[in-house]
């Protein structure tokens, strides 16, 4: 692991216990990850990063660029693909509670871990919670819910949220998809605007019609395939969400070929969602 703080690089790091971070969990947080030793959709994770501190009511002490440069150097120093987190913390507070503007930021990389391959093919378990992220379009550190439900359920992959009105909005780690008739479901608002999902919307153009809805809950025996995206996971079959069962579909499946094909041929891949582009996100 390599860790940047404080325009350092070293090998390790420390951070005073007197950060709101620690002390409430009061973090913006983005994570990454390379192919071929390239943070794939470098852009857009900053960009995101940005987005979540200035939603969080904190500035980042680093430029786009700067943090864009640093992520670049962090990726070069590890041996072979990697995992990147950032993180902005809030910093000091007299009363735990009331946090400055200017977070703590620091990053550091660590190892992939590998999804089992047989997911890929037989889908993943899920269980439904009736609760949404605070502040859910920032990422943010906030998993308490996933921390507890999947620590205490060893044989589910993922949560799913409801809301108040028993719609499902996303998953603990990452977005949810829903296809009926060849045609995909996928939350708007109440959920992250995660870059796999967006990536999975560019795939999907000309391909597959996406409606932009939340579905409720008593609707979901109507569905046919489900699955989540995200960075470590990519795009990942759902099996079953309670005790609801889906196929592993065509689409599911052409979808997962469509992202192997765009990292393999542009590992490199620059591609910023609209939603993510700098001179737009920062207006939203």
């Amino acid at each position: 692991m390599v860790y940047f703080f404080n325009n350092t690089f070293a090998d390790s790091l420390s951070l005073p216990v007197n950060n709101l971070g620690l002390l409430r969990g009061y973090s913006a947080f983005e994570y990454l990850r390379t192919y071929d030793k390239s943070p794939f959709c470098l852009k857009a994770h900053i960009s995101r990063f940005l987005y979540s501190m200035e939603k969080m009511g904190l500035e980042s002490p680093y430029s786009f660029e700067e943090l864009e440069n640093i992520t670049l150097k962090l990726a070069s120093l590890e041996i072979g693909d990697c995992g990147i987190k950032w993180y902005a913390s809030a910093g000091f507070s007299s009363d735990g509670l009331r946090h400055q503007k200017n977070p703590e930021v620091f990053a550091f990389t660590q190892a992939l871990t590998p999804i089992q391959n047989n997911l890929y093919i037989d889908g993943i378990l899920t269980e439904t919670v009736l609760e949404k992220r605070p502040l859910p379009e920032a990422k943010t550190t906030a998993y308490f819910s996933a921390c507890q439900k999947l620590s205490s359920s060893p044989h589910l992959h993922e949560i799913i949220y409801l809301n108040g009105q028993g719609e499902l909005l996303e998953a603990a780690t990452s977005n949810l998809f829903l296809v009926k008739d060849n045609t995909l479901y996928t939350a708007s608002c109440e959920v992250l605007h995660g870059i796999t999902r967006e990536v999975v919307l560019w795939l999907a153009e000309g391909h597959y019609p996406v409606i932009f809805k939340k579905i409720n809950y008593q609707e979901l025996s109507l569905f046919d395939e489900a699955f989540v995206t995200a960075t470590n996971k990519e795009i990942l079959p759902i099996r079953q969400i309670d005790s609801i069962k889906f196929e592993i579909g065509p689409v599911s499946k052409s979808l997962q070929e469509r992202f192997k094909a765009l990292i393999k041929t542009n590992p490199n891949s620059d591609y910023i969602p609209p939603i993510y582009k700098k001179d737009v996100l920062l207006k939203i």
